[in-house]
C-alpha cells in the first residue's frame, strides 16, 4: 500500500505564494477604494461647508468652488463657475483682494452687498506654494460674520443712547462734546451749549402715569430732533433734562435757536393716550470763552442759566454767556 503525499503538504512555497499574492490583491482592491472615496469625501466637505470656499490658479481663474461662495456671486452652479476670472464670478475681487506674486497668507474684512442687505465676511487667503516655488494659485475661504457684527452694533448702539428715546446717553454726549470742544478751543470757533428742563413734567406723571409721561418724553424728543441741525448733539441726560452741543454757534444764534424750539413745542401740542399735552421748558444757555477750562464747566454755567430761568417763573431762557 502506497500514499502519496497531498499537494500543499508536498507544496508548501506554492501555497505560500498564493496567499500573499491574494492578501496583495485584496490590499489593491481596498487601496483602489479608499483612492475613490477621497473625492467623494472632498466634493461633499465642500458642499455642505457652511464657508465659502474658492480655490484660484496662477491666472486668477477659478478652479474650485463651493455653493456658500456663490451666494455672494453671480452664478449659483458651480460647474457655471469654474474656468471664468474669479474677478467676472465675484465682483468685488479686485476692490478687497486685488493680486499678489508672492507666497503669504492675510486675512481682510469686507462688508458686501446680497439681495440688497449687507453682509459682512472675514476674508482668509493662502496663497498655494509648492516648497521653495512661486505660488501656483490661491485658496480663499469667506465666514460669514454678519451676525457677530450686527450683535456687536447693536451692543454699541445700547451703550450709546438712551433705551426710551434714541438720543444719546450722558456718557456718549460727554466724549462727542469733549472732542468738539477741543476743536472749538484749537481753531477758535463758537460753541454753546443749551440746558432743558420740562417744566412741571413730575405733575405729567402724577396725574397721567408714567406711561403717558414716556410718551411726552417721546413727542418731546421728536420736536427736538425735527428742530435742531443734522451738526447739532443732543442728549437725553436723565428724566426730563435734556442737553444740546451747538458746534459753530455763538450766543446769539444759540438763544434764536432756543426760542426756535419753544416756539415750536407751543405750537405742537404733544399727543399721547391722554389727549394732547401742552408743555413748557425751561433753558439755560452758555458759550464757549478764550478761557473755558472744560466741557463740564460749560455744561455747568448752562446748568445755572436753567436753575435762574426756573427760579424767576419757567417758560423761558436765560443766557450765561462767554467766560473770557
Amino acid at each position: 500500500m502506497s500514499i502519496k503525499p497531498s499537494l500543499y503538504q508536498s507544496s508548501p512555497d506554492c501555497f505560500k505564494k498564493s496567499m500573499v499574492n491574494y492578501l496583495k490583491h485584496r490590499q489593491r482592491r481596498k487601496n483602489d477604494k479608499q483612492k475613490n472615496l477621497l473625492p467623494i469625501a472632498q466634493i461633499t466637505l465642500m458642499e455642505n461647508m457652511v464657508e465659502g470656499v474658492i480655490v484660484i490658479d496662477q491666472e486668477d481663474r477659478i478652479v474650485e468652488v463651493n455653493r456658500a461662495a456663490l451666494k455672494i456671486s453671480n452664478h449659483s452652479d458651480p460647474s457655471t463657475a469654474v474656468g471664468k476670472p474669479v474677478e467676472i464670478v465675484f465682483d468685488f475681487w479686485k476692490e478687497i483682494l486685488g493680486s499678489t506674486t508672492k507666497c503669504q497668507t492675510f486675512n481682510v474684512d469686507a462688508s458686501l452687498e446680497r439681495d440688497g442687505h449687507l453682509f459682512y465676511y472675514d476674508i482668509h487667503i493662502t496663497s498655494l506654494c509648492p516648497e521653495y516655488q512661486d505660488p501656483v494659485g490661491r485658496l480663499i475661504t469667506l465666514h460669514d460674520i454678519t451676525e457677530r457684527v450686527l450683535m456687536m452694533q447693536e451692543l454699541q448702539k445700547i451703550a450709546h443712547l438712551d433705551p426710551l428715546l434714541g438720543l444719546y446717553n450722558r456718557r456718549h454726549f460727554y466724549e462727542l462734546a469733549s472732542r468738539e470742544f477741543d476743536r472749538a478751543l484749537r481753531y477758535h470757533h463758537p460753541l454753546s451749549i443749551l440746558v432743558l428742563d420740562l417744566d412741571h413734567f413730575k405733575q405729567v406723571n402724577d396725574y397721567h402715569g408714567h406711561l403717558i409721561g414716556d410718551q411726552a418724553l417721546m413727542g418731546f424728543s421728536n420736536i427736538l430732533v425735527q428742530t435742531l441741525r443734522s451738526a447739532d448733539v443732543v442728549a437725553r441726560f436723565g428724566g426730563d433734562e435734556f442737553v444740546v452741543l451747538l458746534p459753530e454757534t455763538d450766543t446769539t444764534h444759540a438763544n434764536l435757536m432756543a426760542e426756535r424750539l419753544r416756539s415750536n413745542l407751543k405750537e405742537k401740542p404733544i399727543d399721547s393716550d391722554a389727549g394732547l399735552l401742552h408743555l413748557t421748558f425751561s433753558g439755560g444757555i452758555s458759550s464757549l470763552g478764550e478761557h473755558e477750562e472744560s466741557i463740564e464747566n460749560l455744561i455747568e454755567r448752562a446748568d445755572r442759566a436753567l436753575y435762574i430761568s426756573k427760579t424767576v417763573g419757567r417758560d423761558r431762557v436765560t443766557v450765561m454767556g462767554a467766560q473770557n
